[in-house]
């Protein structure tokens, strides 16, 4: 008991127990000591083997655009050896597997007698905040795109309704000429194709309205199946493999019929040579970390992918597929809204999407959908506010 109230005692469980990275150094920036947590966040087997380190060698060895670091360009060690206290809100430090990742890192030299004895570091790792922070710029912006959409989608249905309108009037005229009745007809068919952009439109900003019954997610990719194989040609090696026995979900068919025709096309799209379009139904369950990566509820979830073989997005594409009107496709050949109607249906409906993908390697794009109980209650709470990505959600560099 006498040991528990001693300050040394206290002061070593503070250090070891703080979730903060804290290590000493010598004037000239080697390593002698270090608590467990500088360990873990750096990624080696235990503080010691830091000890007697030049820690500059260990965390600050490469810039952020990988060249070497010289020590001899450290500002951070200079101003320590002018005694001045150093304050970096998000420095580059690297781990001992050679990733990366920003701290918050404070440097206090150590005074004794007017002579610099060393210094404390305390660090910490920003990474979990830098994401939630991204997450929530994500929500924000993609909360103001849809809201945009959905006053765009508003303006142009009134618009719509009167050319329309007027079109079938015209149509219903007695004795109209057949080029007439030939150019009232193309403004039908446009009229019609406008409307369906507008639908796209409400789907992404989540204001269409939805008929949600319980239904069986294999029941939906095997009504699809005949179109989608008219629609993806006969140079594709087309698979289907549906889980027996798939919980039931919630959901307008329609609009999963929407999603699933959207990711095949693109799909298809991504591979103009020909490949592989794999289409599954699967049954997951998400814990927390896994549901808050996805940022829906943890829980039981039914899940259908649509994997190709095609040219793959790299990364900077990833980011930008569900935004309306983003399009790597020439133009004439996509609106950019396919991929922003399946993001809102998704979301509309208490999912998520998940892409994987790189360039020259395909994507596969997985849709969780959470599963409707029999006592007639979704598995799942509420999904979170919308964020990336979302998008985490993550298409072809043909896509969208």
């Amino acid at each position: 008991m006498q040991e528990l109230r001693s300050a040394g005692f206290q002061a070593q469980m503070l250090l070891e127990a703080t979730e903060d990275g804290i290590y000493a150094l010598d004037p000239e920036g080697h390593c002698i000591w270090a608590n467990p947590a500088t360990a873990r966040i750096l990624g080696y087997p235990s503080a010691a083997v830091l000890v007697g380190r030049q820690m500059h060698d260990v965390i600050h060895h490469t810039r952020a655009d990988g060249s070497p670091f010289p020590i001899e360009e450290c500002t951070g060690l200079q101003m320590l050896k002018e005694r001045q206290r150093v304050m970096q809100a998000e420095e580059l430090l690297w781990r001992a597997d050679g990733t990366s990742f920003y701290a918050d890192v404070r440097v206090n030299p150590m005074v004794r007698e007017g002579e610099m004895v060393g210094a404390v570091v305390v660090f910490r790792d920003l990474t979990e905040r830098m994401r939630l922070e991204s997450q929530y710029r994500q929500a924000q912006k993609m909360e103001a795109v849809g809201r945009l959409a959905a006053g765009i989608a508003h303006d142009f249905n009134n618009l719509l309704s009167v050319i329309t309108g007027y079109t079938e009037l015209l149509l219903q005229r007695p004795a109209l000429a057949a080029n007439d009745e030939q150019r009232l007809r193309a403004i039908e068919r446009a009229s019609g194709r406008a409307a369906e952009l507008t639908r796209q439109l409400l789907a992404f900003s989540r204001k269409q309205a939805v008929q949600a019954t319980v239904l069986d997610l294999n029941d939906v990719v095997r009504g699809a199946e005949p179109m989608l194989l008219r629609v993806l040609g006969e140079d594709l090696v087309f698979e289907v493999e549906l889980e027996p026995n798939l919980a039931p979900i919630k959901a307008d068919e329609g609009q999963l019929e929407q999603v699933l025709m959207n990711l095949a096309v693109n799909a298809r799209d991504a591979m103009p040579e020909g490949g592989r379009l794999r289409i599954q139904t699967a049954g997951a369950v998400l814990d927390a970390a896994a549901a808050e990566a996805l940022n829906v509820a943890p829980g039981s979830y039914a899940t259908l992918a649509v994997a190709d073989t095609g040219v793959g997005m790299d990364a900077e594409t990833i980011r930008h597929i569900f935004e309306p009107f983003f399009t790597t496709k020439p133009v004439g050949k996509g609106s950019g809204l396919g991929l922003s109607m399946v993001f809102g249906i998704v979301r509309q409906s208490g999912g998520a999407i998940k892409v994987e993908s790189e360039p020259g390697r395909g994507t596969a794009m997985k849709v969780f959908l959470p599963v409707y109980n029999t006592a007639g209650e979704e598995t799942t709470a509420p999904a979170a506010p919308d964020a990336a990505g979302a998008a985490a959600d993550q298409p072809s560099a043909s896509r969208a």
